[in-house]
């Protein structure tokens, strides 16, 4: 299976970066990994980290294909969680780093996904957004019940009061899992941090995925979504995949996070 890759990562109109974000590769499986740490708690940088080594530990290690995509994914975020919580513990004085999570596993055509927080997935289809998943907050329980729509919930004041995390010590945080979702060439994913999806109208920027490289279209998105929301732009991060229709060969990526520090960075 060829596919093509992207990610993008800016700092935006913040003194740090706490997004990382990575693309894992190996005998043909495919793993996206997005975490945005959370500023209102120390040390979110450093959970985000966490989460992505973690991440890239245990999967250079698994057989593949993976036999059981969803219990995978879940031992993935689980183990995550223990392991900032532990990392938390260990400074001096304790800390306790809090970071979102979405990763996307695809393998022989398929992919399956598994979130906590509030950054995204979306399945882009025949140029529109097929599959949204759902924020882990106090106002997508509103938008679930009818109080608020798309629109609102992006510019409401109280967006990023998540109910879920990972790195909370009172308790190993609820995983939310898809089912498996069998992709059709030309289907993109796009995972990202809310600094992308809560300064764009994502309805309105998904069509740049139509006829341009995924370097170009993260290249575009997270420029659009620096200058509009300045000069409060947040930390912007994305990664996407789409099945290859070209002949053209991909470069083989690493089983190494993709480097998202402080600088402006894209990765194809």
């Amino acid at each position: 299976m060829k596919v093509e890759t992207a990610l993008a990562n800016r700092l935006g109109n913040r003194e740090r970066n706490e997004d990382r974000c990575s693309i894992l590769e190996r005998s043909g499986t495919w793993l996206l990994l997005l975490a945005d740490g959370m500023g209102g708690h120390a040390g979110g940088n450093l959970a985000s980290q966490q989460m992505i080594d973690s991440i890239t530990r245990q999967f250079r290690h698994i057989p593949l294909p993976v036999k059981d995509p969803r219990r995978f994914l879940r031992s993935l975020l689980e183990d995550s969680h223990r392991d900032i919580v532990a990392l938390g513990k260990r400074q001096d004085p304790p800390i306790t780093p809090r970071t979102t999570s979405v990763l996307c596993l695809v393998q022989n055509g398929s992919a399956w996904w598994a979130h906590v927080g509030d950054s995204r997935l979306y399945l882009v289809r025949d140029g529109k957004i097929a599959v949204r998943t759902k924020d882990h907050t106090f106002i997508e329980e509103m938008r679930a019940h009818g109080a608020l729509d798309e629109e609102q919930i992006r510019v409401h004041p109280l967006r990023n009061h998540l109910t879920h995390c990972l790195g909370s010590p009172e308790e190993i945080p609820p995983v939310e899992l898809s089912e498996e979702t069998v992709l059709t060439e030309s289907d993109v994913i796009v995972i990202c941090s809310d600094g992308l999806w809560g300064a764009l109208d994502m309805d309105k920027v998904i069509p740049l995925f139509d006829s341009r490289s995924l370097a170009d279209s993260v290249t575009t998105l997270a420029a659009l979504a620096e200058r509009s929301s300045t000069p409060r732009s947040d930390n912007i991060s994305l990664v996407t995949l789409r099945l290859d229709t070209s002949d053209v060969e991909q470069p083989d990526q690493q089983d190494e996070p993709a480097q998202t520090d402080d600088r402006n960075n894209v990765h194809a």
